[in-house]
């Protein structure tokens, strides 16, 4: 555990989250994306990261986070860390090789969906109909996902909000055609 010590030193905001979450939320605890952003204001003071992106990524380092989807008693906005996985902050871990979308994918599917949800039609930061309060965040999803050898290029791929790729995780959906999670 000596990378906990330091996690600046040869950090990243992944480490940075990491850190946080094991020394000051702890297994059990509850926090929401805009406490992490806090922290990494505070301690970085860079203003605009993609919490809640490197928060995902932790889960191919083994970490469980829940949230109001996967956990009922956690409210929208809240997470629950319920397992603290690998030590990221020890330099000499290596993150595990996980596939990912090239920069020139993305691209081309950005401009193709023109940074639209092809699933419920909500433009990128634009507030949800039903939440004002919430804008809307796009990322890259796959059609076929990757737990069923859904590969990374623009015809597997297509453009949906945070909301709708968290619903849709680990599902085939396309042309009204769903199939369970993979076990």
């Amino acid at each position: 555990m000596t990378g906990l010590r330091d996690p600046l030193s040869r950090g990243g905001v992944r480490k940075i989250i990491a850190w946080w979450l094991r020394t000051e939320i702890g297994e059990g605890g509850v926090f929401t994306i805009a406490d992490a952003e806090k922290m990494i204001l505070a301690k970085t003071g860079v203003k605009r990261v993609e919490v809640d992106r490197r928060i995902r990524e932790l889960r191919e380092a083994r970490w469980t986070i829940a949230n109001s989807r996967t956990d009922s008693t956690l409210l929208q906005d809240q997470h629950r860390l319920v397992h603290v996985g690998d030590d990221i902050c020890d330099p000499r871990y290596r993150w595990p090789q996980a596939r990912r979308c090239s920069a020139r994918v993305r691209r081309i599917v950005f401009m193709r969906d023109g940074r639209t949800c092809v699933i419920c039609g909500t433009r990128d930061r634009e507030p949800y109909v039903d939440d004002p309060g919430r804008l809307a965040r796009m990322t890259v999803g796959r059609i076929l996902p990757g737990s069923r050898g859904g590969p990374y290029t623009t015809e597997n791929c297509r453009i949906e909000c945070d909301r709708c790729n968290e619903a849709v995780q680990d599902r085939y959906d396309y042309g009204g055609e769903a199939f369970p999670p993979a076990a």
